[in-house]
């Protein structure tokens, strides 16, 4: 019937209004619910732990639109669509009040705005209240004598999951066990039972772990090191109730007696031997218990030797670096020079280039060994001179001359190399006297002869050329025309 009335009236509608109107069509499809665990909320049987949870799910129209006014959602046959939000594809609803422990029921009606319905129903579960756990099989601040034990306890919830201290337990109807590793001490043992809805109760115990003998570490000096020194202080730990501790060594005869303090001791001026030692230390409990222990160490109190074998003390240079070289009669020892470290290797350290100052340099070496030896520094001093010497004087000559060749005369700076030059070409060389005098013969070439000299100290700077001497050689007899 609605629908041919829906017919007449279009038809009505056409012929009396004219071309603007046009037919409306019956909204006919209900709406289309997604029922996907991802929709509703929460999930189909669903087991939750939140009493006030957020209660949701998403739905979707073909047609005309959800009316929000006509949608319903009920929880537990209550109707709470008055306090829910809806909106064109999804409702939500959070209640006000706390819900109860148990298994509660949703039903959501959603009508469009044709009146068109459609229904879908779920339920979940809320519990809050925890498992109630405890361990049965130990007394609190119970002292245990082996490791692993096993922990036992009741549970009310037979399907919980009980961890003790991380480790799985075993669950049989109301009981658990499991086995756990405890330390020597104190130990706190802890089981948490966590059902299916995620809530977890918990108890502990603490255990303290006594095994005897006592138990005694040394702590310093550390076993298998290297130490420089023959009387040394022994520290350690050991069980609080320990009588007395003491030390022994190859050179201490009847032992050191330690200091014990709260479960530490320490023994002053232990005697010790150059070269390998076995410190050994021996404690008594109260009880008569004995426990051991030793470490190996090895004395080395003789420091490293070395030298510098190149450049020697007071050597002069114009080189603005330089190398280092040396011996240290200790292969394994850390070498320094001027505070730089240095390659070592047999017995020899080197030092490829060493920056110097203009003047006096002082060069150190320095040698500390695995042990903390120092050796007694090796130190040179060098000059560094990069100064040249004054320009020579030569003196004058005829400057005119038949013959050749011709002894020139000159001074310079005392010890200096001369080397003497005719037309920019090196003729000879010649060392100057303790006062800076020199002479020598040269070579002169037919017409003039520009003669110059240059000078070279000690670490081979030159000097400035000398002022030009310029000497006619002129051999050939006038031709008469």
């Amino acid at each position: 019937m609605s629908r041919s009335l829906t017919i007449i009236l279009g038809l009505f509608f056409c012929l009396h209004a004219g071309p603007a109107v046009t037919a409306v069509s019956a909204q006919k499809k209900a709406p289309a619910i997604s029922i996907s665990s991802a929709s509703l909320s929460p999930a189909r049987g669903g087991l939750i732990n939140n009493n006030k949870p957020v209660i949701s799910a998403e739905y979707l129209d073909e047609g005309i639109g959800v009316s929000a006014t006509d949608t319903r959602i009920f929880i537990d046959g209550q109707d709470v669509s008055a306090s829910s939000q809806v909106s064109a594809n999804k409702i939500t609803y959070t209640p006000a009040a706390p819900l109860a422990d148990g298994a509660h029921q949703v039903k959501l009606n959603v009508v469009d705005k044709a009146g068109n319905a459609s229904e879908v129903q779920w339920s979940f579960t809320v519990h809050t209240q925890p498992p109630q756990v405890q361990i049965t099989s130990h007394k609190p601040n119970q002292f245990v004598n082996k490791s692993p034990v096993v922990v036992a306890g009741s549970i009310n919830d037979p399907r919980a999951r009980i961890l003790v201290n991380g480790i799985n337990a075993v669950v049989e109807k109301n009981t658990f066990s499991a086995k756990v590793n405890l330390i020597e001490g104190s130990n706190t043992v802890t089981a948490v039972a966590t059902d299916n809805f995620g809530n977890s109760g918990t108890d502990s115990v603490v255990l303290i772990v006594d095994t005897k003998p006592p138990v005694v570490e040394i702590t310093a000096p550390a076993g298998n090191t290297l130490i420089n020194t023959r009387l040394v202080t022994v520290t350690g730990i050991t069980d609080k109730n320990a009588a007395s501790v003491t030390i022994t060594t190859r050179s201490g005869a009847g032992g050191v007696p330690a200091v014990v303090n709260n479960g530490t001791f320490t023994a002053k001026d232990v005697k010790l031997e150059e070269g390998s030692n076995t410190i050994s230390v021996k404690t008594v409990s109260q009880a008569g218990n004995v426990g051991t222990a030793a470490v190996r160490v090895t004395v080395d109190s003789i420091p490293p030797k070395l030298a510098i074998t190149a450049p020697r003390t007071l050597t002069v240079t114009n080189k603005k670096m330089i190398a280092v070289s040396g011996t240290v009669d200790k292969p394994s020892a850390m070498v320094r020079v001027n505070n730089t470290p240095v390659q070592v290797a047999k017995g020899m350290f080197s030092l490829s280039s060493l920056n110097l100052v203009e003047g006096n340099n002082t060069i150190t070496a320095t040698a500390v060994d695995r042990a903390g030896n120092q050796a007694t520094p090796s130190a040179v001093t060098i000059v560094l001179d990069t100064t040249g010497p004054t320009p020579p004087t030569l003196n004058l000559l005829p400057p005119v001359t038949r013959t050749t060749p011709v002894m020139i005369s000159g001074s310079s700076e005392p010890g200096a190399r001369v080397d003497v030059f005719v037309n920019s070409a090196s003729q000879v060389s010649v060392k100057a006297d303790e006062k800076g005098a020199f002479s020598l013969k040269i070579n002169l070439s037919e017409g003039n002869n520009a003669i110059s000299a240059l000078a070279y100290d000690g670490p081979g700077n030159a000097s400035a050329p000398s002022a030009v001497l310029n000497v006619f050689l002129d051999t050939r007899p006038p031709r008469i025309l």
